[in-house]
């Protein structure tokens, strides 16, 4: 979803919300900087397009996000405030941050041919694990997990704020035990260059997919380099599935053996080699170094100077279209269903 803000919008309002200006806008909703009368507080307001606002799939899709993220509340997790509907527009009220997300430090980076400070990226890596071990250990008022999955752990959602602090976006495509909307096989179910092998096979997923986008990311981070690159996303799915994975050392000389270890633990393809959890990732990481939310505000005013106002969004997260809608009957794998099915009958070594 494109980051485009638009004039300002005058006095239009959503209940007791005026909206001040659009930050962005997508295939399912659009995200305004908004702030309640009778406050200054600005706040980040998003709700689902009112083209679809009659649509009961988008609608639940939205209400599902809403009600998922409206249960988390940790630091490194951008805060639900409220969720509610009026005038028939369903939205959630977050809070407003200042800073940007990591997809556009990095490529600030890239074009500086530099890469990110190794305390700036633990630190960073090591505070996303904490926000997504909050949300894997999600339990009801019952005690019953509710086994919450992000499954879309991206550069674009992880947001940096001008104070260091680490933030973790968008749980719109979030698995959860009792979602109310069915995620249809053989839809996108997160980046294609930071999915797990599982995900791509479309097996029952656990916490260990997201432990294995920590590590493209922390291994990206630390090179200065993208980890699965190809020229079609078929491509970067095989890649994920059946190359091996370079060590950090091929390509960086010097490279710390330590972190190394840790990355490629985090890596490993076959989940039950894997770290079992965000948790143990950010332990081990702070095995290695304790670098501290300075390090992280220093590089984000390092790279953008004057840090500009953005607010948290699901600006990275799929395009939903019409064209995604279930027909009647038997769901349709689509796209990336083919994808699938054409890498399995690839030979392992092609």
């Amino acid at each position: 979803m494109p980051r485009q803000e638009s004039p300002r919008l005058g006095r239009e309002s959503i209940g007791e919300f005026e909206l001040l200006y659009r930050i962005a806008f997508g295939g399912m909703a659009e995200l305004f900087a908004a702030r309640r009368r009778g406050t200054s507080e600005v706040v980040a307001l998003k709700r689902i397009l009112p083209e679809l606002a009659g649509d009961r799939v988008f609608v639940d899709m939205f209400l599902d996000e809403a009600r998922i993220a409206a249960t988390l509340d940790h630091p490194n997790i951008v805060k639900v405030q409220e969720t509610g509907s009026a005038d028939g527009q369903h939205f959630m009220v977050m809070e407003h941050l200042v800073g940007r997300d990591l997809a556009a430090v990095t490529r600030v980076l890239r074009e500086r041919a530099e890469t990110m400070p190794e305390a700036a990226a633990i630190r960073i890596i090591a505070d996303a694990a904490r926000g997504l071990d909050h949300a894997h250990e999600m339990s009801d008022a019952g005690g019953e997990p509710l086994r919450i999955i992000h499954r879309d752990v991206s550069p674009r959602n992880v947001f940096l704020t001008a104070g260091g602090v680490v933030k973790i976006l968008d749980f719109g495509i979030a698995k959860a035990r009792d979602r109310l909307s069915i995620t249809r096989t053989g839809t996108v179910k997160g980046k294609f260059p930071y999915m797990s092998p599982e995900a791509i096979r479309d097996e029952e997923l656990d916490r260990r997919t997201d432990v294995f986008s920590l590590g493209v990311l922390l291994w990206e981070l630390t090179t200065g380099l993208r980890l699965f690159t190809g020229a079609t996303d078929y491509e970067i799915l095989r890649r994920i599935l059946n190359r091996p994975i370079p060590r950090p050392s091929e390509v960086v000389p010097g490279y710390r053996p330590d972190l190394e270890a840790v990355v490629r633990r985090a890596l490993a393809k076959q989940r039950d080699r894997r770290t079992p959890t965000a948790a143990a990732l950010a332990a081990d990481l702070e095995a290695i170094a304790q670098p501290t939310s300075s390090d992280v505000a220093d590089l984000l005013a390092r790279v953008f100077p004057g840090v500009v106002v953005e607010t948290a969004t699901d600006s990275g997260s799929q395009p939903v279209t019409r064209a995604d809608r279930p027909s009647a009957g038997t769901p349709r794998r689509g796209r990336f269903g083919r994808l699938v099915d054409a890498i399995r009958r690839r030979p392992s070594g092609a």
